[in-house]
């Protein structure tokens, strides 16, 4: 890391990340709290859904603030953020959601966080000085290595669940929708496209889980604490994060991504009770982690803003 990073920044780095990796597990409580089974799709992307569209409406008040009371796009990229929020938070979000309620919390981090592998091949798609280096092919195959352990079960390599096929392809199309939102954020400022990105995304999906049935009839307090938990990590870790890389290349912070799988991976033990501390769960961990490194550790990174 630069020299002339300064602490303050390594600590917020650290802290959002350290957020970026509790969603997981308090999803699933989340379902727990209200009562929602695995199969209960609807009432699932309702839940969800609430908390994407609350934590839009929160960036959409901080945007307003930052940009004197302005939140609409400009009118020429307004169907273009429209179809984004599709895809990058309706579809995206719809699949995790219901993968991650269909798998371990263990699995769950181990695949998601290979986000920062396809986000470096995706990226190469749009941006044609993004090179696909040696160091992201190594990357590449370390993650992907921590995902076929997960899957090698008894002397065997097991086939894919459904839930872990839906965080897959969720992290694919994750990566896809950054890459196009990093397009947007070009000509809008990443406040404005983020919030109504979230508002339009998170509510069709409320909108579709209430037709097709889905109900958050069980309200508690443990419920409600934790969806405004979740949807304070949304919008801190996304505030904090832009922030950062408006003072620091991407190459100086993105190292603190490990912490996202250390962090979810503890907590699946600590709060999900989960079988986890398995050699082969544990090799998985190191593997994504060695991955992560390897992808977005650089030397002499120069001081400024991100990409």
């Amino acid at each position: 890391m630069d020299d002339r990073t300064s602490t303050k920044d390594i600590l917020l780095a650290i802290l959002c990340n350290v957020l970026w990796g509790t969603p997981t597990v308090f999803l699933k409580e989340g379902y727990r709290a209200f009562g929602l089974a695995s199969s209960d799709f609807s009432s699932i992307w309702v839940f969800g859904g609430l908390r994407i569209f609350l934590a839009g409406c929160v960036l959409m008040v901080i945007s307003a603030i930052r940009n004197k009371g302005r939140v609409l796009p400009h009118k020429g990229i307004r169907v273009k953020v429209a179809g984004l929020s599709l895809l990058h938070t309706t579809i995206v979000y719809a699949l995790f959601f219901l993968g991650v309620a269909s798998t371990t919390g263990t699995n769950a981090t181990i695949i998601t966080s290979t986000n920062v592998f396809a986000a470096a091949f995706i990226s190469r798609l749009f941006f044609k000085d993004d090179a696909i280096t040696a160091k992201k092919l190594i990357g590449f195959a370390l993650g992907f290595a921590g995902i076929l352990l997960c899957l090698f079960d008894q002397g065997a390599f097991r086939a894919m669940s459904k839930g872990e096929l839906m965080v897959l392809v969720h992290v694919v199309l994750f990566a896809l929708g950054s890459t196009l939102a990093k397009k947007l954020n070009q000509t809008e400022d990443v406040l404005v496209v983020a919030s109504w990105n979230y508002v339009i995304g998170g509510g069709v999906l409320v909108a579709l889980g209430l037709a097709f049935g889905g109900r958050l009839e069980n309200w508690n307090l443990k419920g409600a604490l934790i969806l405004a938990f979740l949807v304070l990590v949304s919008t801190v870790c996304f505030y904090l994060w832009n922030s950062l890389l408006l003072r620091n290349n991407i190459s100086q912070v993105g190292v603190f991504q490990l912490c996202n799988p250390i962090v979810s991976f503890t907590l699946s033990v600590v709060i999900l009770n989960e079988a986890s501390l398995q050699a082969r769960y544990i090799g998985a961990l190191a593997l994504v982690i060695a991955g992560i490194l390897v992808v977005t550790l650089h030397k002499g990174a120069k001081h400024g803003k991100a990409d």
